[in-house]
């Protein structure tokens, strides 16, 4: 096919007008849908209404500031190295993100008051350095817009006329705290004050799918933990159940805002109980438990990239984890079960560890799971995304049965 120049002085009939400003549009929405999309695991278009989806706002800073536009696609260049075997732009990411640093320093250095559009670009920066996966030096950006939410009056505050940066600065949060190890600077209250503003704007997932909907499965040792993980556990093992239901047909839809700031909260529940890089609690299965679940949401937390960003913490605590296992009963055993596959749909590296792989085998000999299928039901029990985790929990079932 080839490109040719359209020129304005030639004769172009209206209707040859329209399709060009068409395939114009198309290309334009693209890029906007590409750079502002909350990104969810790309297996998940069938549980999710995107329908008034807000995100789109987020992009217009994009396009009205200089600094967030460089910063924008500074990213865009690391996440399409990410995805290409010929890396390529580096040099321009770094004159991209050297402009960046340039534009905010002025503005900050100006004693200019703290905006919406100051903030975006503090977001923009620090999703920059989460993508360089430096999250050592990204992390005085986060502890920025934590003070600069304080100055504005609060996350409620805030949220009030610019809820999806809210929605934004806390995933980010999230995500640093998870890959150090270290707890969120904004807290637990702050996430469901956002999550309530979200469900007013957009509604309640629970009210919107309670009809219905059946219990979700409570494992006997469950209720020897703790109330707070006990909550948890269940409130996962429901959101699965629903998107299973929704990606099946068998139940609406989820908003995919509400989505994200449920989810959102239901890690910052994690992180409340337990920091990674903090005390880890002595009881093996609590342990277990709180590990596997922050795997799950992990898988639901993908970067610019749609990829699952390595957390090397969470993987050695994995690890450690299911080595210090030890007990025979059905429930036992059924947990580890769960850890080991759903660990292994967070981290590529897991599913191919040898020792993860010795112990999946050694799991499913115990539980005496011929199949794949066998396998499958025990895991619909727990939190388990058929669509999402799936293809990595098949692979190490391939890889037990090669060992």
């Amino acid at each position: 096919m080839s490109f040719e120049f359209i020129d304005n002085k030639l004769g172009i009939d209206q209707a040859a007008r329209k399709q060009i400003r068409r395939h114009a549009a198309m290309g334009k929405n693209r890029v906007v849908g590409f750079l502002c999309a909350t990104r969810y695991a790309p297996q998940l278009s069938k549980a999710l209404d995107f329908t008034g989806h807000a995100s789109s706002m987020f992009v217009r800073y994009i396009f009205i500031d200089e600094a967030c536009f460089h910063c924008a696609v500074a990213t865009s260049i690391l996440c399409l190295n990410n995805l290409v075997t010929k890396q390529e732009g580096i040099l321009q990411a770094m004159s991209h993100i050297s402009h960046t640093f340039r534009l905010i320093n002025q503005r900050l250095s100006s004693q200019e008051a703290i905006n919406d559009t100051i903030m975006a670009v503090i977001v923009s920066m620090a999703q920059y350095e989460r993508h360089q996966n430096q999250y050592q030096r990204g992390f005085v950006h986060v502890q920025g817009l934590r003070r600069m939410v304080q100055l504005q009056g609060g996350v409620l505050q805030v949220s009030k006329s610019h809820h999806i940066l809210v929605q934004k600065m806390l995933r980010v949060d999230l995500e640093y705290s998870l890959q150090l190890g270290s707890a969120t600077l904004f807290s637990l209250e702050d996430a469901i004050k956002e999550n309530k503003t979200i469900i007013e704007l957009y509604g309640d997932l629970k009210r919107q799918n309670q009809a219905g909907s059946s219990k979700p499965y409570r494992p006997p040792f469950l209720r020897s933990l703790p109330s707070d993980i006990q909550d948890i556990f269940i409130d996962v093992t429901s959101l699965a159940s629903t998107l299973n239901d929704a990606t099946h047909g068998a139940s609406p839809k989820l908003n995919s805002s509400t989505f994200h700031s449920d989810l959102l909260v239901l890690g910052y529940r994690l992180v409340d109980r337990y920091t990674l890089g903090g005390c880890r609690p002595e009881c093996t299965i609590e342990n277990g438990i709180h590990l596997g679940l922050t795997a799950f949401l992990v898988t639901f937390l993908p970067g610019l990239d749609r990829r699952i960003a390595h957390n090397a913490l969470l993987v050695k605590l994995l690890l450690d984890a299911a080595q210090a296992f030890s007990g025979d009963g059905l429930d036992i055993q059924e947990i580890l079960l769960w850890m080991l596959y759903i660990g292994a749909a967070s981290s590529s590296q897991l599913g191919t560890h040898p020792m993860w792989i010795s112990k999946s085998k050694e799991t499913i000999d115990t539980l005496k799971l011929r199949t794949w299928e066998q396998v499958q039901h025990v895991l619909s029990k727990y939190p388990w995304v058929n669509a999402v985790h799936d293809t990595a929990g098949k692979a190490l079932w391939i890889h037990s049965h090669k060992s």
